[in-house]
């Protein structure tokens, strides 16, 4: 092939009215497929706490997050957790506020494509560092909390469950 030919080729490929190849055509709207919801769930939720009569302070803490971006709600969907200091050990409710903060961050920033790895790779994350803190701060040695998270990501709901905090399904 002359350069001519060559520079003719190519010249085509950019023009704005040559063929297409209909399996990168294909390949790209799958990939943007995949980026969407293929579900769209609903929800309307509240919490409430109670410290009860016995307890001095609250160490019952929830936090969730929904995220706007449809690629990211695709991929990892909208996540509710609870947790519960245990009670009577050194700086619960920190342990607790630390425990949320630390999966919601951990699960959404994890590489890994799969939801069910990332939530474990979160909770594994926040034990390591409640763990690290309480070594650290002798007042804290001690210091944990329950969780129960579940996340809805499409057709979907992985339950999270540490500790004796209960998840109900009910019908």
């Amino acid at each position: 092939m002359s350069d001519a030919e060559s520079l003719a080729d190519e010249g085509a490929a950019q023009e704005p009215t040559a063929k297409f190849d209909q399996a990168e055509l294909v390949r790209g709207w799958r990939a943007y497929e995949e980026s969407q919801p293929k579900a769209s769930v609903s929800l309307r939720f509240a919490a409430k706490t109670d410290m009860g009569q016995v307890r001095e302070n609250n160490e019952d803490k929830f936090d969730f997050y929904e995220p706007d971006a449809a690629s990211l709600l695709a991929a990892r969907g909208a996540i509710y957790a609870v947790a519960d200091g245990i009670g009577g050990a050194q700086a619960g409710q920190i342990a607790s506020e630390m425990l949320l903060k630390t999966v919601i961050s951990e699960y959404y920033n994890h590489p890994s494509p799969f939801p069910e790895t990332a939530l474990v790779a979160a909770i594994e994350a926040s034990n390591d560092r409640i763990h690290g803190l309480a070594q650290m701060i002798p007042e804290r040695n001690g210091m944990g909390a329950t969780l129960t998270a579940v996340v809805f990501r499409e057709d979907q709901v992985i339950v999270a469950q540490v500790g004796d905090s209960r998840a109900y399904l009910l019908r």
